[in-house]
Protein backbone atom coordinates (compact mmCIF):
# COMPACT_ATOMS: atom_id res chain seq x y z
CA UNK A 1 0.00 0.00 0.00
CA UNK A 2 1.65 3.56 -0.89
CA UNK A 3 2.25 6.00 2.00
CA UNK A 4 0.83 9.31 1.16
CA UNK A 5 2.46 12.43 2.84
CA UNK A 6 0.47 13.22 5.89
CA UNK A 7 -1.47 16.64 6.40
CA UNK A 8 1.52 18.41 7.75
CA UNK A 9 4.27 17.66 5.54
CA UNK A 10 2.20 18.61 2.81
CA UNK A 11 1.84 22.27 4.81
CA UNK A 12 5.63 22.27 4.95
CA UNK A 13 6.18 21.68 1.80
CA UNK A 14 3.61 24.10 0.70
CA UNK A 15 5.27 26.50 3.09
CA UNK A 16 8.93 25.84 1.54
CA UNK A 17 7.94 26.09 -2.21
CA UNK A 18 6.22 29.44 -1.00
CA UNK A 19 9.50 30.94 0.79
CA UNK A 20 11.81 29.96 -1.61
CA UNK A 21 9.52 31.64 -4.71
CA UNK A 22 9.33 34.74 -2.69
CA UNK A 23 13.02 34.90 -1.79
CA UNK A 24 13.61 34.08 -5.82
CA UNK A 25 11.54 36.96 -6.62
CA UNK A 26 13.80 39.22 -4.35
CA UNK A 27 16.98 38.21 -5.65
CA UNK A 28 15.90 37.86 -9.69
CA UNK A 29 16.96 34.31 -9.82
CA UNK A 30 16.33 30.59 -8.63
CA UNK A 31 16.79 30.46 -4.77
CA UNK A 32 16.51 28.27 -1.82
CA UNK A 33 16.00 28.15 1.95
CA UNK A 34 17.96 25.27 3.56
CA UNK A 35 17.93 23.52 7.12
CA UNK A 36 20.62 24.20 9.40
CA UNK A 37 23.31 21.98 8.95
CA UNK A 38 22.94 22.00 5.26
CA UNK A 39 26.00 21.04 3.51
CA UNK A 40 26.47 21.87 -0.02
CA UNK A 41 28.37 18.86 -2.62
CA UNK A 42 31.10 20.02 -5.12
CA UNK A 43 33.23 18.22 -7.80
CA UNK A 44 36.25 18.20 -9.31
CA UNK A 45 38.94 16.42 -11.80
CA UNK A 46 42.71 17.13 -11.26
CA UNK A 47 43.97 16.45 -15.13
CA UNK A 48 47.86 15.88 -14.86
CA UNK A 49 50.87 14.93 -17.28
CA UNK A 50 54.36 13.95 -17.68
CA UNK A 51 56.78 17.11 -19.42
CA UNK A 52 60.46 17.54 -18.88
CA UNK A 53 60.57 16.00 -15.54
CA UNK A 54 57.82 17.96 -13.72
CA UNK A 55 54.09 16.85 -13.38
CA UNK A 56 51.73 19.28 -15.46
CA UNK A 57 48.51 20.21 -14.08
CA UNK A 58 45.28 21.35 -16.83
CA UNK A 59 43.51 24.02 -15.28
CA UNK A 60 40.92 26.54 -16.93
CA UNK A 61 40.53 30.51 -16.55
CA UNK A 62 37.93 33.32 -17.22
CA UNK A 63 39.60 36.37 -17.16
CA UNK A 64 36.34 38.19 -16.81
CA UNK A 65 34.09 35.70 -14.56
CA UNK A 66 35.33 36.44 -10.49
CA UNK A 67 39.10 36.80 -9.87
CA UNK A 68 39.83 35.41 -13.13
CA UNK A 69 42.26 32.51 -11.40
CA UNK A 70 42.93 29.50 -12.81
CA UNK A 71 40.68 26.54 -11.29
CA UNK A 72 40.82 22.72 -12.23
CA UNK A 73 37.70 21.29 -13.89
CA UNK A 74 34.82 21.75 -10.75
CA UNK A 75 31.42 22.32 -10.31
CA UNK A 76 29.45 23.26 -7.31
CA UNK A 77 26.24 21.18 -6.83
CA UNK A 78 24.47 18.72 -9.50
CA UNK A 79 22.95 20.68 -11.64
CA UNK A 80 20.88 18.20 -13.79
CA UNK A 81 22.81 15.69 -13.41
CA UNK A 82 21.61 12.62 -11.28
CA UNK A 83 25.35 12.24 -9.48
CA UNK A 84 28.36 14.20 -9.28
CA UNK A 85 30.60 12.07 -12.02
CA UNK A 86 28.01 12.88 -13.97
CA UNK A 87 27.99 16.40 -13.01
CA UNK A 88 31.51 16.86 -13.76
CA UNK A 89 31.43 15.02 -17.03
CA UNK A 90 29.31 17.22 -18.30
CA UNK A 91 31.20 20.29 -16.97
CA UNK A 92 34.46 18.99 -18.51
CA UNK A 93 32.81 18.12 -21.71
CA UNK A 94 31.57 21.56 -21.57
CA UNK A 95 34.99 22.99 -20.98
CA UNK A 96 37.37 20.86 -22.79
CA UNK A 97 35.36 19.46 -25.98
CA UNK A 98 33.93 16.79 -26.43
CA UNK A 99 37.18 15.08 -28.31
CA UNK A 100 39.41 15.35 -25.48
CA UNK A 101 36.72 14.07 -22.83
CA UNK A 102 36.28 11.00 -25.38
CA UNK A 103 39.81 10.07 -24.76
CA UNK A 104 40.05 9.67 -21.25
CA UNK A 105 39.00 6.28 -19.62
CA UNK A 106 35.07 5.91 -19.22
CA UNK A 107 35.69 4.92 -15.50
CA UNK A 108 37.85 7.72 -14.96
CA UNK A 109 35.43 9.39 -12.89
CA UNK A 110 33.59 6.37 -11.21
CA UNK A 111 32.62 6.76 -7.08
CA UNK A 112 35.10 4.38 -5.98
CA UNK A 113 37.63 6.03 -7.89
CA UNK A 114 37.68 9.28 -5.50
CA UNK A 115 41.01 10.85 -4.69
CA UNK A 116 40.23 12.79 -1.63
CA UNK A 117 36.80 14.45 -0.19
CA UNK A 118 37.80 17.89 1.69
CA UNK A 119 35.54 19.63 3.24
CA UNK A 120 35.67 23.58 2.65
CA UNK A 121 33.70 26.59 3.06
CA UNK A 122 31.66 28.18 0.08
CA UNK A 123 30.99 32.07 0.66
CA UNK A 124 28.54 33.54 -1.99
CA UNK A 125 29.64 37.02 -1.57
CA UNK A 126 26.18 38.34 -2.87
CA UNK A 127 24.46 37.16 -0.29
CA UNK A 128 26.84 36.88 2.54
CA UNK A 129 26.25 33.47 3.11
CA UNK A 130 28.52 31.04 4.22
CA UNK A 131 28.16 26.99 3.48
CA UNK A 132 30.11 24.06 4.31
CA UNK A 133 30.62 21.88 1.18
CA UNK A 134 31.81 18.30 0.69
CA UNK A 135 33.82 18.27 -2.20
CA UNK A 136 34.81 14.95 -4.47
CA UNK A 137 38.02 15.11 -6.23
CA UNK A 138 39.24 13.00 -8.68
CA UNK A 139 43.14 12.42 -10.53
CA UNK A 140 42.83 11.47 -14.10
CA UNK A 141 46.87 10.88 -15.74
CA UNK A 142 46.53 12.13 -19.47
CA UNK A 143 49.33 12.61 -21.39
CA UNK A 144 50.91 15.58 -23.32
CA UNK A 145 49.38 14.97 -27.06
CA UNK A 146 45.69 14.39 -25.54
CA UNK A 147 46.50 18.43 -24.58
CA UNK A 148 46.25 19.15 -28.13
CA UNK A 149 42.64 17.82 -28.33
CA UNK A 150 41.71 20.61 -26.04
CA UNK A 151 38.35 22.82 -27.42
CA UNK A 152 37.06 25.53 -25.67
CA UNK A 153 34.72 28.43 -26.02
CA UNK A 154 35.17 31.84 -26.46
CA UNK A 155 35.85 33.12 -23.06
CA UNK A 156 37.59 30.07 -21.33
CA UNK A 157 41.61 29.64 -21.84
CA UNK A 158 43.48 26.54 -20.49
CA UNK A 159 46.18 27.19 -18.15
CA UNK A 160 49.07 24.55 -17.71
CA UNK A 161 51.17 24.81 -14.86
CA UNK A 162 54.74 22.70 -13.97
CA UNK A 163 53.87 21.40 -10.00
CA UNK A 164 56.47 23.76 -9.03
CA UNK A 165 54.02 26.43 -9.65
CA UNK A 166 51.21 25.16 -8.00
CA UNK A 167 51.82 28.19 -5.56
CA UNK A 168 51.63 30.93 -7.83
CA UNK A 169 49.13 33.82 -7.33
CA UNK A 170 47.67 32.93 -10.81
CA UNK A 171 46.32 29.67 -9.25
CA UNK A 172 42.61 29.96 -6.93
CA UNK A 173 43.71 29.59 -3.41
CA UNK A 174 41.04 26.99 -3.35
CA UNK A 175 42.30 25.02 -5.76
CA UNK A 176 45.58 25.19 -4.25
CA UNK A 177 43.91 23.33 -1.53
CA UNK A 178 42.59 20.57 -3.70
CA UNK A 179 45.81 20.07 -5.12
CA UNK A 180 47.30 19.70 -1.34
CA UNK A 181 44.56 17.15 -0.58
CA UNK A 182 45.71 14.64 -3.39
CA UNK A 183 48.85 14.93 -3.37
CA UNK A 184 49.03 11.91 -1.68
CA UNK A 185 47.70 10.15 -4.73
CA UNK A 186 50.24 11.29 -7.30
CA UNK A 187 52.40 8.87 -8.19
CA UNK A 188 56.02 9.71 -5.83
CA UNK A 189 58.93 11.06 -8.30
CA UNK A 190 62.39 11.66 -7.82
CA UNK A 191 62.65 15.44 -6.50
CA UNK A 192 63.96 18.04 -8.58
CA UNK A 193 64.92 21.86 -7.55
CA UNK A 194 62.31 23.92 -8.44
CA UNK A 195 63.37 27.46 -10.39
CA UNK A 196 63.21 30.44 -8.96
CA UNK A 197 59.76 32.33 -8.49
CA UNK A 198 59.85 34.31 -11.14
CA UNK A 199 61.10 31.62 -13.53
CA UNK A 200 57.98 29.68 -11.67
CA UNK A 201 55.12 32.01 -12.70
CA UNK A 202 57.11 32.92 -16.39
CA UNK A 203 56.85 28.55 -16.95
CA UNK A 204 52.92 29.10 -16.87
CA UNK A 205 51.50 28.35 -20.14
CA UNK A 206 48.03 29.59 -21.05
CA UNK A 207 46.49 28.61 -24.33
CA UNK A 208 43.63 30.82 -25.56
CA UNK A 209 40.17 29.77 -26.34
CA UNK A 210 39.84 28.18 -29.09
CA UNK A 211 37.36 26.49 -31.42
CA UNK A 212 36.78 22.81 -32.42
CA UNK A 213 39.78 21.57 -34.86
CA UNK A 214 39.26 18.38 -37.14
CA UNK A 215 40.78 15.47 -36.79
CA UNK A 216 42.32 13.86 -39.82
Amino acid sequence: MENKPSLKSRLLTLRQTGVNRLISLIYGQPMQVLPAGHVGLAGAVVLWYLHEGFRHFVLIKNPKVGDGKARFISCLGLGNQADMPAALTHILTQNLGDIFAGTLPKNALNTDKVASAPLFSYTDEALGVTTPVQAMVWVVQIQQPQIELITTGKENAVVLVPEFAMSSNQVSPTHKALYQAVQRQLPKMRMLTPPAERQAEEAISTLGATTPRTIH
